[in-house]
């Protein structure tokens, strides 16, 4: 698919997603810290994350805006957003689509996009669900990926994506600690609905890896 260059300003005017910074080095804590790299405000670029080894990473996490095919100028593909540079370039942008995920070389056990609507199609005509990001992920070579299917509450989904985490130490599986972090959030009045923690879901190899 032949991609434009984004509108930076476009990009700038997202809100900001400062509570994303936190979840992230929430999340950094359950690993080792020699082998754990974090981006987070003007150094979550394209290009920072294009140019490390991403094959030595086996949990990748991106907290962040994401779109959906053409609700950016010039994009029509389904991305997930970053900071944008000065001067904007086809390599980077400030969004990272489809087609450019397509391209990195993974080798993770899971990707988590806590974001809203990572799970869309991709915007061709007979685009299905999951036909978008999460398709050009798999391609890159990811095993499984946790992925929203509609817009998410951010703090909720902090609390999802971190909990999780947090209960991965106590159980032999993410898809465990995801159950029983949900489990909580829906006996909790104030996480109780669905809209919560429904838009989550994990997909890809989960039996044999997670």
């Amino acid at each position: 698919m032949v991609r434009g260059i984004a509108n930076s300003d476009e990009i700038r005017k997202m809100s900001n997603l400062p509570e994303t910074e936190e979840e992230l080095k929430l999340i950094s804590n359950n690993f080792d810290k020699q082998n754990t790299r974090l981006f987070t405000g003007k150094n979550f670029t394209e290009k920072n994350i294009k140019s490390i080894n991403l094959k030595k990473y086996k949990y990748i996490s991106f907290a962040s805006h994401a779109v959906i095919a053409n609700q950016i100028n010039n994009i029509l593909e389904p991305g997930i957003i970053f900071t944008p540079p000065v001067v904007a370039t086809k390599e980077d942008d400030g969004i990272l689509t489809s087609s450019e995920i397509e391209k990195l070389n993974l080798e993770s056990d899971i990707v988590i996009l806590s974001a809203c609507n990572t799970a869309s199609k991709d915007g061709s005509p007979n685009g299905e669900g999951l036909s978008g990001l999460v398709s050009s992920f798999f391609h890159a070579g990811t095993k499984s990926m946790l992925v929203t299917h509609w817009d998410v509450e951010t703090y909720s989904a902090v609390k999802l994506t971190t909990d999780s985490f947090e209960n991965f130490k106590n159980f032999k599986k993410l898809s465990h600690a995801i159950r029983e972090t949900k489990i909580s959030m829906i006996n909790n009045t104030e996480t109780a609905h669905p809209f919560f923690w429904a838009p989550f879901v994990l997909i890809g190899d989960v039996k044999n890896n997670l």
